[in-house]
């Protein structure tokens, strides 16, 4: 072309890098005489080789084996991982895993996995405090949670009524 706006190659840029599949866009424009060239260079993403995931959580265990199947083998695409991202996370919480979280979501460029990391999601520790009155066996049997596995929100709001139930407290 003899002339383009560098607002459009911008623009034009922003395009290319919104398809997800580049993970830098920039043009080259030169000048001879009374034309200017202009060469649009991209920087593919390479394709994903591998999945890996810590702390798997049957929640999202379907989700992430459909991701593998669909992209193993093909190119990165930053807006489908983000995409997944949100779906794992709306899937926890979605089935009441409100303490889990994903710690780790991370595209390992030396080996092309994509390694995700989830919190374990439990309680390690109960800590009752401020009660002189009632004995702390008592209030500690009415949790319906464990400390080795995942928690979920509904068995936090069972344990809350249960202790509520027994008429020992007038506020918790």
């Amino acid at each position: 072309k003899s002339f383009e706006k560098y607002t459009s190659i911008e623009k034009n840029l922003k395009l290319i890098y919104k398809t997800g599949f580049y993970s830098d866009a920039y043009a080259v424009v030169t000048r001879s005489g009374t034309e200017a060239k202009i060469i649009y260079n991209l920087i593919s993403y390479p394709v994903l080789n591998n999945v890996t995931v810590t702390n798997a959580n049957i929640s999202t265990e379907s989700l992430i084996n459909k991701f593998k199947d669909a992209q193993i083998g093909k190119q990165v695409n930053s807006k489908e991982y983000y995409a997944f991202y949100d779906e794992l996370l709306g899937t926890l919480r979605d089935d009441g895993y409100s303490l889990i979280d994903i710690e780790k979501f991370y595209f390992n460029y030396y080996n092309n996995t994509l390694e995700i990391a989830f919190s374990k999601g439990n309680i390690h520790k109960t800590i009752l405090s401020g009660n002189s009155a009632t004995g702390k066996n008592i209030v500690m049997r009415e949790l319906t949670y464990g400390h080795t596995s995942p928690v979920k929100k509904s068995e936090l709001n069972q344990s809350l009524k249960n202790v509520m139930s027994t008429n020992l407290f007038q506020q918790v």
